[in-house]
């Protein structure tokens, strides 16, 4: 068995590894590899006429030698797979590729590359399939194995051929055979083949390479081993990690895991948050992608302990972006987790407030309005039924209700419900006004809303000050003179708030009042009012405020080359919930974004995780959204439902809990065999689990009536 010390780790991290690697990266942080700068001296594409790289020094000779070159390989790469497949064992094979390497070798080395160090293979990419082909039979345990794979591990290594393919194969099988220590060995021999090829092609597996070393890691020892993340840090040979991401390697490599690695991930998660615990905070902040801030949450959680107590306030935000995210089940979750959890009253009364908003987000309209008085009755009557419910909790009830616009509800609470004393509740009042100015059916002149502000008194209330905003931008007799005479007035409210709906409005205004809407360019105004705030939650505030569609088909239009998923999810969503918005845009959008991400794609199914991934995001959004559409076709739905099939893409369960409704409404007898054989498809998979989704007894009894499904409700 290969084994590895913690000390000689060190060792070789610091006189070795650190010497030559150490960089100001960050593992996992950027799509860009991070061992970037190490590839400036290894690349053989490099042009930098400094590096001291073997194929830069010799490449005043590169050009007829490097050409035959090619071509020797690539007839060697014939011969060996030729040999791989006459051989009769696997002994025979290595032993005829290391007579055909060494022959090789002896007849095309370059004096000079090999003089320093180098050799014929460095980045060649020509036999890696051929070898990694060799290196598998290797690892083949339906037979008994007659060469060690570390050996022929280590023999590539001699000769350069060692890729990052061959260590993730076989940190993978040592994994499956909990052999951690020989893992870890692997890490450290792989950095040091790192100048033998060129890293970027492989940035995918090199991610792979350091996941499975940090599973390794914490599957070491057992209860009493306490991981260290210093030493972590110092193994991996970067700065620092994505926690996060490490999170969800660690689930993935579940096939490599024991009993005791989820307890230490949580120990080294701990510390991280300990340490960067506001750098997380704004990430949650700024996440759009819902399954990637729940993994953030659910970091989170496992962290919480007596030394790791919650902070309402990130609940708090957790909560709003699994709102903003359309995630209200996820915001559920993090209520219910933590409503027991904490301990103060300020603290309970936050996450109490938060939950009005949850349940405002939740189910239909008259749903939203019995939850929010449920939860009003039993959370804040109930338990203030001898004191005053707090100010702010009145400010949540209004803010709720105004999120599902219940707005005659929220007039009767104020008319009938607070007394004269809490009308005037500086807080109370300014939070009123703000719900009532975002009234779309309230009939209010610009001059009507001067007197009505006159009355106000003083105003620091964001939200009022964003209400007001809003109503005098969106009012069609108001010009640009007006709108900057409020910013102006309110200026210290916007700039002591870093909320990107001030910038979203501000963007508004720019493009209301522009000379020419057509020629008016969102990208270069977005990158001149941004700052330091996420363009993409901007773009989320401004598809949220703006009351028609054709403003945010120009702003697509600009940003549609970017690529990015969830900016894409957002133009697609406002097709179907926004005056005049048409479903056959939404697809082509859907369309043009699963054509940028397969340009050049003859073979669908070679399509790579990460793009997957993308385009799921984008047929959550569509058959989401066109699902709760009940006018609409069904047959458009289905289309993308089989389309997701097709790539094996896993739909959310709101997405196929939308789906579940919309097959209830059909009228089967205008349905053609060919559509309710799909649809009878469709609730097969899902029943039999497939999905995560659980269909419920009465929706399959439902559906059995319908002649959609037969057989008996488990």
């Amino acid at each position: 068995m290969l084994s590895v010390s913690k000390a000689a780790v060190a060792r070789y991290i610091q006189l070795k590894v650190c010497s030559n690697l150490v960089l100001s990266t960050r593992f996992y942080a950027t799509a860009e590899n991070t061992f970037a700068s190490a590839t400036k001296t290894t690349n053989v594409d490099s042009t930098d006429t400094g590096s001291t790289s073997v194929e830069n020094q010799s490449r005043p000779k590169e050009g007829r030698y490097m050409s035959n070159t090619v071509k020797n390989i690539l007839e060697l790469n014939e011969k060996l797979s030729q040999e791989i497949n006459n051989a009769g064992s696997l002994t025979e094979s290595y032993n005829r590729f290391n007579n055909l390497i060494l022959d090789f070798e002896s007849k095309h080395n370059n004096p000079q590359i090999v003089s320093n160090g180098g050799s014929v293979f460095n980045n060649t990419k020509f036999l890696n399939s051929t070898l990694t082909r060799l290196f598998k039979q290797s690892l083949d345990t339906k037979q008994p194995a007659a060469v060690d794979p570390y050996q022929l591990l280590n023999d590539f290594c001699i000769h350069h051929l060692a890729r990052p393919n061959h260590f993730y194969t076989l940190m993978r099988y040592y994994l499956t055979e909990k052999r951690y220590q020989d893992v870890l060995n692997l890490w450290v021999k792989y950095l040091d083949t790192l100048s033998t090829f060129n890293v970027k092609r492989f940035d995918f597996i090199h991610t792979g390479i350091q996941s499975y070393s940090i599973v390794a890691y914490l599957s070491l020892g057992g209860a009493q081993f306490k991981p260290d993340l210093k030493f972590l840090l110092e193994f991996l040979n970067v700065d620092d990690i994505d926690i996060v991401k490490v999170f969800e390697r660690v689930k993935m490599s579940k096939f490599g895991s024991n009993e005791h690695t989820w307890s230490h991930f949580t120990s080294i998660a701990r510390q991280y948050l300990t340490l960067h615990l506001n750098e997380f905070t704004n990430k949650v902040r700024v996440e759009t992608n819902p399954l990637e801030l729940d993994n953030m949450f659910k970091v989170y959680e496992k962290c919480v302990n007596d030394d790791f107590k919650p902070d309402a306030k990130i609940l708090s935000i957790f909560i709003d972006r699994f709102l903003a995210c359309d995630s209200a089940p996820l915001a559920m979750k993090v209520f219910d987790s933590f409503k027991d959890v904490l301990t103060s009253p300020e603290d309970k009364l936050a996450l109490n407030n938060k939950l009005l908003f949850i349940v405002a987000h939740l189910g239909g309209k008259t749903a939203k309005k019995q939850m929010i008085q449920a939860v009003w009755n039993t959370y804040f009557k109930m338990q203030y039924f001898q004191k005053p419910i707090p100010a702010e909790s009145y400010c949540a009830l209004f803010l709720a209700l105004r999120s599902c616009y219940q707005y005659q509800v929220l007039d009767n609470i104020w008319k009938y419900e607070l007394t004269d004393e809490m009308k005037n509740d500086p807080l109370i009042k300014q939070c009123y006004l703000s719900c009532l100015l975002r009234d779309k059916k309230l009939e209010m002149t610009y001059k009507e809303l001067l007197e009505r502000l006159e009355k106000q008194g003083p105003i620091d209330y964001p939200e009022l000050v964003k209400s007001i905003l809003l109503k005098v931008v969106l009012d069609p007799k108001t010009n640009k003179d007006q709108f900057m005479e409020h910013w102006n007035k309110y200026q210290q409210v916007i700039e002591s708030n870093n909320d990107p709906q001030f910038v979203a409005i501000n963007i508004l205004s720019q493009y209301r009042y522009a000379a020419s809407k057509d020629e008016f360019n969102f990208i270069e105004t977005l990158t001149k009012e941004c700052g330091i705030q996420s363009k993409t939650l901007i773009i989320e505030q401004f598809v949220e405020i703006v009351p028609v569609i054709h403003p945010l088909r120009k702003l697509y239009q600009q940003f549609k080359q970017n690529n990015d998923p969830e900016l894409t999810k957002m133009f697609i969503t406002a097709e179907f919930t926004k005056p005049k918005g048409e479903v056959q845009i939404a697809e082509s959008i859907v369309k043009d974004y699963i054509l940028s991400v397969t340009a050049g794609l003859r073979d669908y199914s070679k399509i790579n995780s990460q793009d997957k991934q993308k385009i799921k995001i984008i047929l959550d959004a569509f058959i989401s959204s066109s699902a709760r559409k009940h006018d609409e076709d069904i047959m458009t739905v289905l289309k993308y439902i089989s389309m997701a099939d097709k790539w094996s893409i896993v739909l959310q369960n709101s997405t196929i809990y939308q789906i579940v409704i919309r097959l209830k409404k059909l009228d089967v007898s205008k349905l053609s065999p060919e559509t309710k054989e799909d649809i009878s498809g469709f609730l097969k998979r899902i029943y039999s689990r497939r999905s995560r989704f659980t269909l419920k007894s009465e929706d399959f009894e439902k559906f059995k009536s319908m002649g959609l499904i037969d057989g008996e409700a488990s």
